[in-house]
């Protein structure tokens, strides 16, 4: 019977560790952010431009977006901006970001990064706020 009961506490005790460290790989992943990332203690500057198109999405709620002009075609030659969405919902390619009468984008922090051909770019961290 004393067998029956170790037997028993050592798989439950085994179940209570794997769930332990399965928990805690999700809340690493969960929390990942890119490199780079410096963010500001207070809220910067106003943005001029009101729209912005997503050209490449990042996880978490991140997207390297550039300005859409007059909300008609994308100004490729302009500033990249890093897009931060602060609850986690994540943008998508060619997506278009406006912001309302009652918005405005604002720099938040500065994003350092590494092109494909491994110039270092930095581009400002913006987010839609009232």
């Amino acid at each position: 019977m004393k067998k029956i009961w170790v037997y028993i506490l050592g798989v439950l005790t085994g179940i209570v560790i794997t769930i332990t460290v399965l928990f805690i790989i999700g809340i690493s992943n969960r929390q990942h952010t890119p490199d780079g990332l410096e963010f500001f203690e207070e809220v910067g500057d106003v943005m001029d431009c009101s729209s912005y198109q997503v050209f490449q999405a990042l996880e978490d709620g991140y997207a390297l977006a550039w300005e859409f002009d007059n909300g008609y075609l994308p100004n490729i030659a302009g500033p990249v901006v890093l897009l931060y969405n602060e609850d986690g919902t994540p943008y998508y390619d060619q997506q278009i970001v406006t912001a309302s009468s009652k918005e405005c984008f604002y720099q938040v922090g500065i994003y350092r990064y590494p092109t494909k051909n491994g110039i270092k770019r930095t581009v400002p961290i913006i987010m839609l706020m009232e």
